[in-house]
């Protein structure tokens, strides 16, 4: 392999592994703040279909 190629091969994971850290940083953060996050709605335990029971 020439040197370019392994530069591009190092650069290539690095960012890979770079952003899959990052990722995991970020949703490890964001789970610690016990959010719900955008679009869940509390259940209230109930489920999507407000504890009732399909007609059957």
């Amino acid at each position: 392999m020439s040197t370019a190629a392994i530069i591009m091969l190092i650069v290539a994971v690095v960012c890979v592994w770079g952003g899959l850290a990052a990722a995991v940083v970020n949703l490890r953060r964001s789970d610690a703040a016990g959010d719900e996050g955008p679009g869940r709605a509390p259940t209230g335990g109930r489920g999507a279909k407000g504890g009732r029971h399909a007609a059957g």
